[in-house]
């Protein structure tokens, strides 16, 4: 999906937009041409923050049917990545010394089997009716060092509070993120 150069400019775009909000006087330039190589239809994107101690970790994401840039995607989750960081009394020292997760989800696909997914490289959400809902992306999955299924358990009873066996049902419930990951 992207390059990685792209990505690398996109890291550099939502750093030093950060650095921007942090402190003004900073310089924060458009990159135009980035802008229009990114201008294509996606599924989503996700903007995750981790710091160097492990004291915070935050996610700021969304899935959307048709959203058309992807640089303006990350704009809007740095937005509220700030927000969420400056509420949580989050320092300029921690943002630069953190790692960030950069998600863009292509496509969401229900799967018949809930197993179908590759922990590796796709997330997976779990919905049941219109207010239980979570997702895990790749990243997060990785870290937990949990077999499918205790990962699913955990979807379903910790993130979306519902019957931790809930994935089980037949009834439409989970769907594979198929996600473009990068870490910096």
């Amino acid at each position: 999906m992207l390059t990685s150069m792209q990505w690398d400019e996109v890291v550099n775009h939502v750093r030093s937009k950060l650095d921007y909000y942090y402190d003004p006087a900073l310089a924060f330039a458009e990159n135009k041409e980035l802008r229009d190589q990114l201008a294509f239809k996606h599924k989503g994107a996700y903007l995750g923050f981790e710091d160097s101690v492990g004291d915070k970790s935050f996610r700021e994401g969304f899935l959307a049917e048709d959203a058309l840039n992807v640089l303006e995607s990350f704009d809007r989750l740095t937005d509220k990545m700030y927000s969420t960081m400056k509420s949580a009394g989050v320092p300029v020292t921690k943002v630069n010394t953190s790692t960030f997760y950069y998600t863009i989800i292509s496509d969401v696909t229900y799967m018949p089997n809930p197993m179908q997914w590759n922990e590796n490289r796709d997330g997976v959400y779990f919905m049941w009716g219109q207010d239980y809902r979570a997702l895990y992306l790749p990243y997060q999955v990785s870290k937990m060092s949990l077999s499918k299924i205790e990962v699913m358990d955990r979807l379903c009873s910790w993130e979306a509070g519902v019957a931790a066996n809930l994935w089980r049902y037949p009834e439409d419930l989970v769907y594979k993120l198929t996600c473009h990951s990068y870490k910096s």
